[in-house]
């Protein structure tokens, strides 16, 4: 049994009210008190949730920190490697 935890963040899709069939899906983090949009259209206020996920375990945590620690790596290496090229 995955281990619970008390959270309120979440990752949630939504679908854009006013661009239904152009690119009107967004994904974004959040919790009570404000988000930030991964992927998407800005919204005008008339967007419909589709998913909401709450990170409840540490394994998905960890899991999903893992991805993001390898993204900041190859992040990292190539920022190094285009400040090479411009010496």
């Amino acid at each position: 049994m995955k281990k619970q935890i008390q959270n309120t963040v979440s990752f949630t899709v939504s679908r854009d009210g006013w661009t239904i069939g152009k690119q009107g899906l967004q994904l974004a983090i959040g919790d009570e008190n404000g988000g930030f949009r991964l992927s998407g259209p800005k919204f005008n206020g008339s967007g419909e949730t589709l998913l909401t996920f709450f990170l409840d375990s540490e394994r998905d945590i960890k899991e999903i920190k893992r991805y993001l620690n390898k993204a900041m790596r190859q992040i990292r290496s190539q920022s190094k490697i285009e400040k090479e090229e411009t010496i």
